[in-house]
Protein backbone atom coordinates (compact mmCIF):
# COMPACT_ATOMS: atom_id res chain seq x y z
CA UNK A 1 0.00 0.00 0.00
CA UNK A 2 2.98 2.26 0.64
CA UNK A 3 3.10 3.20 -3.18
CA UNK A 4 -0.06 4.22 -3.89
CA UNK A 5 -1.49 7.25 -4.20
CA UNK A 6 -4.44 8.18 -1.70
CA UNK A 7 -7.48 10.31 -1.32
CA UNK A 8 -10.07 10.19 1.90
CA UNK A 9 -13.82 10.02 1.69
CA UNK A 10 -15.80 11.22 4.93
CA UNK A 11 -12.94 8.87 6.66
CA UNK A 12 -12.34 5.93 4.30
CA UNK A 13 -9.40 5.70 2.73
CA UNK A 14 -8.87 4.77 -0.93
CA UNK A 15 -5.34 3.55 -2.19
CA UNK A 16 -4.35 3.01 -5.69
CA UNK A 17 -1.64 3.93 -8.24
CA UNK A 18 -4.60 4.45 -10.54
CA UNK A 19 -6.22 7.62 -10.61
CA UNK A 20 -8.53 6.54 -13.13
CA UNK A 21 -9.38 4.12 -10.77
CA UNK A 22 -9.54 5.99 -7.65
CA UNK A 23 -12.00 8.32 -9.53
CA UNK A 24 -14.55 5.37 -10.25
CA UNK A 25 -14.18 4.52 -6.67
CA UNK A 26 -15.48 8.02 -5.67
CA UNK A 27 -18.45 7.82 -8.33
CA UNK A 28 -19.11 4.68 -7.16
CA UNK A 29 -19.31 5.63 -3.49
CA UNK A 30 -20.91 9.07 -4.21
CA UNK A 31 -23.92 6.59 -5.69
CA UNK A 32 -23.77 4.68 -2.82
CA UNK A 33 -24.17 7.65 -0.57
CA UNK A 34 -26.89 9.48 -2.86
CA UNK A 35 -29.46 6.51 -3.27
CA UNK A 36 -28.71 4.17 0.02
CA UNK A 37 -27.41 6.44 2.94
CA UNK A 38 -28.01 4.25 5.68
CA UNK A 39 -25.98 1.49 3.62
CA UNK A 40 -23.33 3.95 3.09
CA UNK A 41 -23.45 4.85 6.51
CA UNK A 42 -22.53 1.59 7.80
CA UNK A 43 -19.95 0.60 5.21
CA UNK A 44 -17.76 3.78 6.35
CA UNK A 45 -18.38 2.09 9.31
CA UNK A 46 -17.39 -1.53 8.69
CA UNK A 47 -14.64 -1.05 5.92
CA UNK A 48 -10.91 0.67 7.22
CA UNK A 49 -9.78 1.35 3.41
CA UNK A 50 -10.68 0.89 -0.11
CA UNK A 51 -7.85 -0.60 -1.73
CA UNK A 52 -7.26 -0.93 -5.83
CA UNK A 53 -4.69 -3.66 -7.06
CA UNK A 54 -4.30 -6.35 -9.26
CA UNK A 55 -6.33 -9.53 -7.46
CA UNK A 56 -5.64 -12.65 -10.00
CA UNK A 57 -8.93 -14.77 -10.32
CA UNK A 58 -11.58 -12.45 -8.57
CA UNK A 59 -12.70 -9.27 -8.89
CA UNK A 60 -13.50 -8.04 -5.41
CA UNK A 61 -12.76 -9.23 -2.08
CA UNK A 62 -12.55 -8.69 1.77
CA UNK A 63 -9.73 -9.07 3.60
CA UNK A 64 -10.71 -9.22 7.45
CA UNK A 65 -7.57 -8.74 9.51
CA UNK A 66 -7.19 -5.24 7.52
CA UNK A 67 -10.68 -4.85 7.52
CA UNK A 68 -9.74 -3.67 3.46
CA UNK A 69 -12.37 -3.89 0.64
CA UNK A 70 -10.32 -4.81 -1.95
CA UNK A 71 -11.10 -3.89 -5.60
CA UNK A 72 -9.37 -5.66 -8.95
CA UNK A 73 -8.13 -1.87 -10.59
CA UNK A 74 -8.69 -3.85 -14.20
CA UNK A 75 -12.11 -4.55 -13.39
CA UNK A 76 -12.64 -0.81 -12.35
CA UNK A 77 -10.72 0.57 -14.79
CA UNK A 78 -12.97 -0.95 -17.92
CA UNK A 79 -15.00 0.79 -19.87
CA UNK A 80 -17.40 -1.94 -20.17
CA UNK A 81 -17.63 -1.49 -15.91
CA UNK A 82 -20.23 1.13 -14.91
CA UNK A 83 -20.69 2.95 -12.03
CA UNK A 84 -23.31 1.08 -10.88
CA UNK A 85 -21.24 -2.06 -11.37
CA UNK A 86 -18.40 -0.25 -9.23
CA UNK A 87 -21.07 0.68 -6.32
CA UNK A 88 -22.52 -2.99 -6.57
CA UNK A 89 -19.28 -4.30 -6.11
CA UNK A 90 -18.54 -2.15 -2.59
CA UNK A 91 -21.92 -3.31 -1.32
CA UNK A 92 -21.17 -6.70 -1.77
CA UNK A 93 -17.76 -6.46 -0.27
CA UNK A 94 -19.36 -4.24 2.66
CA UNK A 95 -21.48 -6.68 3.59
CA UNK A 96 -19.03 -9.61 3.98
CA UNK A 97 -17.26 -6.88 6.36
CA UNK A 98 -20.59 -6.28 8.66
CA UNK A 99 -21.14 -9.93 8.42
CA UNK A 100 -17.66 -10.41 10.17
CA UNK A 101 -18.23 -7.75 12.36
CA UNK A 102 -21.11 -9.61 13.59
CA UNK A 103 -19.44 -13.15 14.08
CA UNK A 104 -20.19 -14.12 11.13
CA UNK A 105 -17.32 -15.36 9.32
CA UNK A 106 -16.65 -17.44 5.48
CA UNK A 107 -16.24 -20.86 6.87
CA UNK A 108 -17.06 -23.83 3.92
CA UNK A 109 -20.16 -24.85 5.61
CA UNK A 110 -21.73 -21.51 5.85
CA UNK A 111 -20.28 -20.22 2.52
CA UNK A 112 -22.82 -20.47 -0.15
CA UNK A 113 -25.23 -18.81 2.68
CA UNK A 114 -22.73 -15.94 3.42
CA UNK A 115 -22.44 -14.66 -0.42
CA UNK A 116 -26.49 -15.27 -0.97
CA UNK A 117 -26.59 -12.67 1.40
CA UNK A 118 -23.90 -10.57 -0.23
CA UNK A 119 -25.85 -10.74 -3.43
CA UNK A 120 -29.01 -10.31 -2.57
CA UNK A 121 -27.48 -6.76 -1.04
CA UNK A 122 -26.56 -6.06 -4.92
CA UNK A 123 -30.35 -6.93 -5.62
CA UNK A 124 -31.68 -4.56 -3.07
CA UNK A 125 -29.04 -1.97 -3.43
CA UNK A 126 -30.14 -1.99 -7.62
CA UNK A 127 -33.74 -1.45 -6.82
CA UNK A 128 -32.64 2.05 -5.31
CA UNK A 129 -31.17 3.22 -8.14
CA UNK A 130 -32.31 4.98 -11.73
CA UNK A 131 -29.87 2.74 -13.83
CA UNK A 132 -29.88 -0.33 -12.16
CA UNK A 133 -31.45 -2.80 -14.42
CA UNK A 134 -27.63 -4.43 -15.34
CA UNK A 135 -26.36 -4.75 -11.84
CA UNK A 136 -29.69 -6.25 -11.00
CA UNK A 137 -29.06 -8.76 -13.38
CA UNK A 138 -26.01 -9.62 -13.26
CA UNK A 139 -26.86 -10.12 -9.58
CA UNK A 140 -29.35 -12.27 -10.38
CA UNK A 141 -27.19 -14.44 -12.98
CA UNK A 142 -24.88 -15.20 -9.86
CA UNK A 143 -27.53 -16.04 -7.35
CA UNK A 144 -28.32 -18.87 -10.07
CA UNK A 145 -25.04 -20.05 -10.75
CA UNK A 146 -24.86 -20.05 -6.64
CA UNK A 147 -25.49 -23.74 -5.89
CA UNK A 148 -23.35 -24.76 -8.27
CA UNK A 149 -20.19 -23.17 -7.67
CA UNK A 150 -17.46 -25.03 -5.48
CA UNK A 151 -16.39 -22.58 -2.59
CA UNK A 152 -14.44 -24.55 -0.74
CA UNK A 153 -11.30 -23.60 0.07
CA UNK A 154 -9.25 -25.85 -1.82
CA UNK A 155 -11.22 -25.27 -5.05
CA UNK A 156 -10.89 -21.50 -5.05
CA UNK A 157 -6.58 -22.39 -4.01
CA UNK A 158 -6.65 -24.38 -7.36
CA UNK A 159 -8.30 -21.76 -9.18
CA UNK A 160 -6.11 -19.09 -8.17
CA UNK A 161 -3.26 -21.05 -8.36
CA UNK A 162 -4.07 -21.78 -12.07
CA UNK A 163 -4.83 -18.07 -12.70
CA UNK A 164 -1.21 -16.69 -11.21
CA UNK A 165 0.54 -19.37 -13.30
CA UNK A 166 -0.90 -18.36 -16.27
CA UNK A 167 -0.07 -14.80 -15.93
CA UNK A 168 3.85 -15.18 -14.52
CA UNK A 169 4.07 -17.54 -17.55
CA UNK A 170 2.28 -14.93 -19.91
CA UNK A 171 4.82 -12.49 -18.50
CA UNK A 172 7.98 -14.73 -19.37
CA UNK A 173 8.31 -15.47 -15.58
CA UNK A 174 11.10 -18.72 -15.08
CA UNK A 175 9.65 -22.26 -14.41
CA UNK A 176 11.37 -22.03 -11.08
CA UNK A 177 10.51 -18.53 -9.74
CA UNK A 178 6.71 -19.29 -10.59
CA UNK A 179 6.55 -22.13 -8.46
CA UNK A 180 8.62 -20.04 -6.05
CA UNK A 181 5.96 -17.49 -6.34
CA UNK A 182 2.76 -19.68 -5.99
CA UNK A 183 4.28 -22.12 -3.14
CA UNK A 184 4.44 -18.81 -1.17
CA UNK A 185 1.65 -17.44 -1.95
CA UNK A 186 -0.14 -21.09 -0.49
CA UNK A 187 1.88 -20.53 2.59
CA UNK A 188 0.49 -16.93 2.71
CA UNK A 189 -3.23 -17.60 2.23
CA UNK A 190 -2.85 -20.17 4.95
CA UNK A 191 -1.41 -17.66 7.41
CA UNK A 192 -4.24 -15.42 7.00
CA UNK A 193 -6.76 -17.67 7.03
CA UNK A 194 -5.75 -19.06 10.16
CA UNK A 195 -5.52 -15.06 11.52
CA UNK A 196 -8.76 -14.04 10.41
CA UNK A 197 -10.53 -17.00 11.75
CA UNK A 198 -9.03 -16.09 14.83
CA UNK A 199 -9.44 -12.58 15.24
CA UNK A 200 -12.47 -10.55 16.73
CA UNK A 201 -14.98 -8.75 15.72
CA UNK A 202 -14.00 -5.05 15.80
Amino acid sequence: MKQCDSRTIDGLPILSPYKKAMDRVDAGLSLIRLHDPVRYRRLTRDLKRIWLRHLPGCIGRFDPPSWTCELDSRFVQDNETTTEMVAALIVHEATHARLWRHGIRYEENIRFDVEGVCIRREIAFSAKLPEGGLVRQRAARKLDALSNMDLSDAAKRKRLRERMEGTLRGIGMPQWIVKLLLDYGDWLHHRRLARATHRPAR
